[in-house]
């Protein structure tokens, strides 16, 4: 079984002339809608279901709002991910890098980090999460917030991998100090206490 990671949506009527991307009525942070569609596709090609995601991110592409730079940079993302799952690292980049551009969220920030990641350049890589999880737009307590989590992990490794270990210890004490009293049966809180011990 897949965790989508959607908690709220709302059902949404369209006409057959209907030209917008369907929107949920929650916002975020910044004020910025957010679609269901979207949030689909999203953790579909997160879950690494790529037919699945291409056909709801084809579905979405005609009912984007073109003059609306939220849903474009939105959908410039949505296609990153794709990419992204396709192994295709540049065109991922790119697509990541537009959407930040047009409008940064924490989903820009850290799937341009991942995209950097996946290519082997742990360089950009790095410099990418520390710019996410020194935002002020983390996404903390929000949809983004499991990769502000993880990605308190990957730059501790980044670091301890490049001959860092007091910044892969700044990187990963955060994670440490919120999940002490987490369920010890979870990967990621297994991984990040492993590590925790290689640093000492």
């Amino acid at each position: 079984m897949i965790d989508m990671q959607i908690r709220k949506a709302v059902i949404t009527a369209g006409g057959r002339n209907q030209r917008n991307l369907p929107m949920q009525t929650l916002f975020d942070q910044e004020g910025v809608e957010r679609s269901v569609l979207s949030l689909v596709v999203r953790e579909a090609a997160r879950a690494g279901l790529a037919r699945q995601a291409e056909q709801i991110e084809k579905t979405i592409e005609p009912l984007v709002d073109v003059k609306n730079p939220e849903q474009v940079a939105y959908e410039h993302y949505l296609q990153g991910e794709v990419a992204l799952l396709h192994g295709e690292n540049d065109k991922a980049i790119q697509l990541f890098s537009l959407s930040d551009q047009e409008k940064s969220t924490p989903f820009s920030m850290e799937g341009l980090a991942r995209a950097y990641q996946q290519s082997g350049n742990m360089k950009l890589a790095v410099s990418q999460y520390e710019r996410f999880l020194t935002s002020t737009d983390h996404g903390l307590l929000w949809e983004p917030q499991q990769r502000w989590i993880a990605a308190h992990y990957t730059l501790a490794a980044d670091d301890m991998a490049m001959g860092n270990p007091a910044k892969a210890r700044a990187a990963l004490d955060p994670l440490l100090a919120l999940w002490k009293d987490a369920d010890p049966d979870l990967p990621l809180r297994k991984q990040a206490f492993a590590l925790s011990e290689r640093l000492r």
